[in-house]
């Protein structure tokens, strides 16, 4: 398991506790964090979505263009 892996699963498993734990101790409402969660649901999602489908600009995928004679 290299070290960017190992990162991502820690922040994975300690954020929700984190915010678990606030909510207790600020006794902040629980419709609150539903509404804060769905207004950051949408631009975070997007965010997460333009990374992963990253690709170089100029390359041809041939899936996608079956057509296409290079």
């Amino acid at each position: 398991m290299n070290k960017k892996h190992l990162l991502i699963m820690l922040v994975c498993c300690l954020l929700p506790i984190t915010v678990l734990a606030s909510i207790y101790v600020f006794k902040i409402p629980i419709r609150t964090v539903l509404w804060i969660a769905l207004l950051l649901a949408c631009p975070l999602s997007h965010l997460f979505m333009m990374k992963a489908m990253s690709h170089k600009h100029g390359e041809v995928n041939p899936s996608l263009h079956p057509h296409h004679h290079e």
